[in-house]
């Protein structure tokens, strides 16, 4: 039989903190206001590349931006255009750009190994971005890569989702995360 919890649930009800990331945000954000057009997050699975994007996204609002979820399966080009049309928008994101910026996420879209660099042929320059997340960098188009976190953001993560777990306890978690952000959560 399992007893009663005595301890109150870790149960995480929002987004972790962003932690050992900021070189990478900040590589984003330069690549936005350069109109890149496309950035392809790149990094292997539970490296936080979904989560490292839509941070990006959210600062991105911040400036004015509008933000666009098109993240769900099917083709991409199809997926940006019914996001953007369900949002209220034109499906056009570089005719959007003209009248305010927006940023879309893209996700992972393994199948169209073309789709970064024809959205950064077609976006670039634009107030427009889409944000792709990828296990490795596209040749085509603008890309940043996520390395494992070091040991010491690695435990910060594991204490932060945790509050009042033991410091020894967080640093083998975050060990035991070897690095990967979506391990320790």
């Amino acid at each position: 039989t399992i007893g009663a919890m005595t301890h109150p649930s870790a149960h995480v009800t929002s987004a972790p903190p962003l932690v050992g990331r900021a070189d990478v945000l900040a590589e984003i954000l330069a690549l936005a206001a350069d109109r890149a057009g496309v950035v392809v997050v790149a990094g292997e699975p539970g490296a936080g590349a979904s989560r490292t994007a839509r941070e990006a996204a959210g600062r991105l609002t911040l400036d004015g931006a509008i933000a666009v979820s098109a993240e769900e399966r099917g083709p991409g080009r199809e997926r940006l255009e019914t996001a953007l049309r369900a949002s209220g928008h034109p499906a056009d994101p570089a005719g959007l750009a003209r009248i305010r910026p927006v940023v879309v996420l893209l996700g992972d879209r393994p199948g169209e190994p073309q789709l970064a660099g024809e959205l950064a042929r077609r976006l670039g320059g634009s107030r427009a971005l889409v944000l792709l997340t990828a296990r490795e960098p596209a040749a085509d188009a603008p890309s940043v890569i996520l390395d494992r976190l070091s040991e010491e953001d690695a435990t910060l993560l594991a204490d932060l989702m945790t509050p009042g777990l033991e410091p020894g306890a967080a640093r083998a978690i975050g060990l035991l995360g070897d690095g990967l952000p979506g391990r320790i959560v």
